[in-house]
């Protein structure tokens, strides 16, 4: 009797790719080191019943949909850092020549502005889920970031919390050669809150963007959804801890 090979958590890796069209996956050649990954395909069984039977005989297949998040600890550096934020905030726009990327080796500023559309195709996300003994890696398809949270404590690191929609989940082969941001952080005694323009001190804070995307964009003919859009205005909400003065 062979032993089982069953997935270790700790070993789970995490590629992105951005894609052109939506619906149509792309290489994912960008690493994320990610403290969790939860995304996941979800679908459900829709049960009739039709008369002469006391139990329900009729099956049939309901949407499909990807939903789930990825928190990271969030880098200053590194193109795949760029991509996320893009695709959670609208744009993004750099002096000419850098990139937030390892070969930078001065303070750039990097702008990012929320605009009315999102990137339009979405990401493509795999997760490596400790291929070397499950022989196996799953590919999220047309994924758009519908909740950006950053958030940050006293001795801790800038946090990042994703919350996608997507398309589609395949399994795959893992992609190797994965170029992965660096485990550098954001040093938070460097960091400064501003309230009205003015530096207050805070023992932590959070800040949400919420898209409010459409995720039901479901037509006849497939089980997939059509596109992911935006429904509503954006949401942003955070909060801070500070003592009363």
């Amino acid at each position: 009797m062979s032993a089982l090979t069953v997935g270790m958590g700790h070993q789970t890796l995490v590629g992105i790719g951005e894609e052109v069209t939506f619906g149509t996956p792309v290489t994912r050649t960008l690493g994320l080191r990610v403290m969790e990954a939860g995304l996941a395909l979800k679908q459900q069984t829709i049960q009739k019943t039709v008369l002469g039977h006391s139990s329900k005989h009729v099956n049939i297949a309901g949407r499909r949909s990807v939903e789930g998040n990825l928190k990271l600890i969030c880098p200053p550096e590194g193109a795949a850092i760029k991509m996320l934020l893009k695709h959670a905030l609208g744009s993004i726009s750099s002096p000419a020549g850098t990139l937030m990327d390892d070969a930078v080796t001065t303070l750039t500023t990097h702008t990012f502005a929320l605009t009315d559309a999102l990137p339009e195709a979405g990401l493509s996300i795999e997760t490596d889920a400790d291929n070397a003994n499950t022989g196996e890696a799953f590919l999220f398809a047309s994924c758009k970031a519908n909740k950006l949270t950053l958030s940050q404590a006293l001795d801790d690191a800038l946090m990042m919390v994703l919350s996608f929609m997507g398309q589609q989940k395949t399994e795959v082969s893992a992609t190797g050669g994965l170029t992965y941001q660096s485990l550098k952080t954001f040093d938070w005694d460097d960091l400064v809150v501003t309230l009205g323009g003015v530096a207050i001190d805070v023992e932590s804070f959070e800040l949400n963007i919420e898209n409010n995307l459409d995720g039901d964009s479901y037509k006849l003919g497939s089980l997939l959804r059509k596109n992911i859009r935006r429904k509503d205005t954006r949401s942003v909400s955070g909060k801070i801890e500070m003592e009363l003065e």
